[in-house]
């Protein structure tokens, strides 16, 4: 959706130098935010934000540990 709707509006609406520190912002909160949904977290925006980075990091641990198995089941 946003690869049809939102970013062509970006391209044409927002200098390249904006679009440039907006595309670091992205990664920058992509490498905090749990990779999938855990709504055990809950939804308060605080409780979001103190619980998110570690999450994210069990995450990517359980994730890259899952992707060593599959690679080196015989």
């Amino acid at each position: 959706m946003e690869e049809r709707e939102e970013f062509p509006a970006l391209r044409a609406g927002v200098d390249p130098a904006k679009r440039i520190w907006m595309a670091g912002a992205v990664r920058a909160a992509e490498a905090v935010a749990p990779s999938h949904p855990h709504p055990q977290a809950g939804v308060h925006p605080v409780t979001n934000m103190l619980a998110g980075p570690p999450v994210a990091l069990f995450d990517k641990v359980r994730e890259a540990v899952s992707r060593w198995r599959e690679s080196h089941d015989s």
